[in-house]
């Protein structure tokens, strides 16, 4: 569920229409400046976003990118770091200050995408961006300098923390990696794990000490 704000008081049970008639494959909430936004990937895997603050329920959406298959969004003060795989799974990173402007993604050096997840932890020495990246067989961890929010300079090793082929009766995916405030070096890992012998999918977790943080 987003984050309140004082001219958007979100209830519980409330649920809007993301645009008419349409589905998402992958979707992201983000706060930019006190508006709600709310990305995602649309069927036609164009990258869009809607501001749920002032137009309610949503139904002007800005098309930002073209061919993406998976979005993630870190909230900063008067910025929203946009990430985004395409088909080839190459990632992709958009500065988002002004709603409804033009962007231009930068290719940032991670491939090989099939899902992700990002986070920031300004907690942890130094401060850092993480994303966690599922390839279809391994989950790898990138930790980088919060002052470079392309990865471009990594605080240790990228690193595969989580490896399918060890169990192949259970498919693991869609991680999301966060971290506890009051924690400084491990991250919580939520994931789908699919039962290979049955097909039923269940909500696991795991943990583990995030590289070149203390």
């Amino acid at each position: 569920m987003p984050t309140q704000t004082p001219n958007n008081p979100i209830t519980q049970g409330s649920y809007w229409v993301v645009t008419p008639a349409a589905n998402f494959k992958s979707k992201s909430y983000a706060n930019l400046n006190g508006a709600d936004l709310f990305f995602y990937v649309s069927q036609t895997n164009d990258l869009c976003v809607v501001n749920f603050t002032t137009n309610k329920p949503g139904n002007t959406t800005f098309v930002i990118a073209p061919n993406a298959i998976w979005v993630g969004t870190i909230s900063l003060p008067g910025v929203v770091h946009v990430y985004f795989a395409d088909f080839g799974g190459q990632m992709w990173h958009i500065v988002y200050q002004i709603f409804g402007s033009n962007t231009a993604p930068t290719m940032i050096p991670i491939t090989g995408v099939e899902n992700f997840s990002v986070t920031y932890t300004p907690q942890t020495t130094p401060p850092a961006f993480m994303l966690l990246k599922d390839d279809g067989v391994f989950h790898t961890l990138y930790v980088n300098n919060a002052n470079d929010p392309t990865f471009h300079t990594l605080l240790a090793p990228a690193t595969r923390i989580y490896n399918n082929a060890l169990n192949p009766n259970v498919f693991v995916t869609l991680p999301t990696v966060t971290m506890h405030p009051d924690d400084t070096v491990n991250i919580t890992v939520i994931c789908q794990d699919i039962n290979q012998m049955n097909d039923v999918s269940s909500v696991g977790f795991y943990t583990v000490a995030a590289s070149g943080v203390a």
